[in-house]
């Protein structure tokens, strides 16, 4: 008797246990597929961006077309008149005024030039249309949009990586800086991107004042959207490991600083 006893028991205790493991197989499966389906979610929101911004850049380049027709015009006219101040120029302390004004025209037109068309020449669309996106919205937030450009030549990257690698973590840095509530603390953004031999370097820090959240290991953002927090910077990372790269993120309580090192023409292997 106390044997059926037992047998019954441990056939209890049996099924109990593989129910609880059935269970937490489910509760395991269904996270993954809720994971999985965030990930693809993101993705399509990603690709979604970069149709939207594809249209921009073709919308920038004609826009910019048009306004190159009419700055040759307007430059033409004021490069007759700075001849005819040259003319008129008579020497001595006459001359030296007419010296000092055409040198200040000049500087003024070439800082117009500079301000407005200083991404003009990137040779990257994708580059391009993320820098000139990311100036609108730092003008429209009132942040200083800082940038040293030295090297833009990402021929070697896929369309689609270029977008992850600078729109994700600028991005960003523009949703840190527009959380600043503080007058007297600046809103800026700063980005860097030199060669040195065969590393391509890009840097870009930002300042802030909003603690980072950081979650089983990984930097969340402030998104509202919790099934976004931290994508940004995981693509980010993938691609540039995807390019034989190296990523790097630190931050103080005032700053945030993305960089990368990327090898020049380095072939893309799998994801």
């Amino acid at each position: 008797m106390n044997t059926k006893l037992g047998n019954r028991a441990d056939s209890l205790s049996m099924i109990f246990f593989l129910g609880v493991l059935f269970m937490n197989l489910a509760v395991i499966l269904g996270d993954n597929h809720w994971r999985k389906r965030c990930q693809l979610q993101h993705e399509l929101d990603r690709l979604s961006r970069i149709e939207q911004l594809d249209r921009v850049v073709i919308g920038q380049q004609d826009a910019f077309i048009e306004e190159l027709k009419g700055l040759a015009h307007d430059y033409t006219k004021q490069i007759d008149g700075i001849k005819h101040l040259l003319q008129e120029g008579a020497g001595g302390e006459e001359g030296e005024l007419v010296e000092r004004d055409i040198r200040s025209y000049a500087d003024e037109m070439l800082h117009h030039i500079e301000d407005s068309y200083r991404f003009a020449f990137i040779p990257s669309p994708a580059l391009r249309s993320i820098l000139c996106q990311t100036q609108l919205c730092c003008d429209s937030a009132q942040i200083q949009f800082d940038t040293n450009i030295l090297f833009s030549d990402f021929s070697f990257m896929a369309f689609p990586d270029i977008y992850t690698i600078f729109e994700n973590p600028l991005e960003n840095a523009v949703r840190a800086c527009g959380e600043i509530t503080d007058s007297s603390l600046a809103r800026r953004i700063a980005l860097t991107i030199s060669r040195k031999k065969n590393l391509i370097w890009v840097e870009i820090k930002n300042t802030k004042t909003n603690p980072v959240r950081v979650k089983h290991g990984s930097i969340q953002t402030t998104k509202l959207d919790e099934s976004k927090h931290g994508l940004g910077i995981k693509n980010m990372k993938r691609v540039v490991k995807k390019y034989g790269g190296y990523s790097h993120v630190e931050y103080t309580e005032e700053e945030f600083v993305v960089t990368m090192a990327l090898p020049v023409s380095f072939p893309a292997s799998g994801s």
